[in-house]
This record gives C-alpha cells, structure tokens and sequence, in this order.
C-alpha cells in the first residue's frame, strides 16, 4: 500500500507497480480530489481518510501488507496503522514511513 505526498496521486507509483511485479502487488491510495477522483471534496482531515484506508484494505487483510508513505502520505500511513492496531489488531503488516516528527502529531491536514 503506497501513499503520495499531499499534492499526488496513486498513478506515481505506476513503474514502482511494474518494477516489482509478479512479486508484489502495489496498491496506492487515491486522494479524493486528484485524478480520477478529481470531482469528489477535499477531506482535510486525516482520520477520516485513514477510516475509508482501512475500509478499502477490509478485503485483504487476511494477507501480510507492508505500508509505505511519503511526506504528507506517512502522516495518513501512521494514521492507518493506528487505527488497524488498536481496532483491528492487526500484527501480520510492515511499515515504512517518512516524514518530519512534527507531521506524526498533527492529526488535521491543510488543503489549499
């Protein structure tokens, strides 16, 4: 499960999919706003967004999934791990993410 920055979209990781395939199967998230969704509202804020995450991976957590964010999107990554920790209890998944200490604590997300 990939997540871009705040201002991309899954279609980033289009030759990271092709690279890795058939051994992996690289999902990334789709912001509301951006490409094809490009006609739904902004959500500004993260827990909502990690909640429609975690609703889209229902069908396969039965799987070991690693998670991989980057800048805004390791803020919704940690969310998403949050969330799939404490409700789901979930502990089959790796995660990666990067982004500034100070992103991890800031639960709401600026749009422009």
């Amino acid at each position: 499960m990939r997540y871009p920055h705040a201002g991309g979209s899954a279609s980033a990781y289009a030759s990271l999919a092709r690279e890795l395939a058939p051994g992996f199967e690289v999902v990334a998230v789709q912001y509301p706003g951006r490409q094809d969704r490009h006609r739904e509202q902004l959500v500004d804020d993260v827990g909502i967004l990690a909640r429609a995450v975690v609703g889209a991976l229902e069908p396969v957590l039965h799987r070991p999934i690693a998670l991989f964010g980057h800048s805004t999107g390791a803020l919704l990554l940690f969310e998403t791990a949050l969330i799939l920790g404490a409700e789901r209890q979930e502990s089959r998944r790796s995660s990666v993410y990067l982004a500034e200490p100070r992103q991890s604590r800031n639960r709401r997300v600026s749009t422009p």
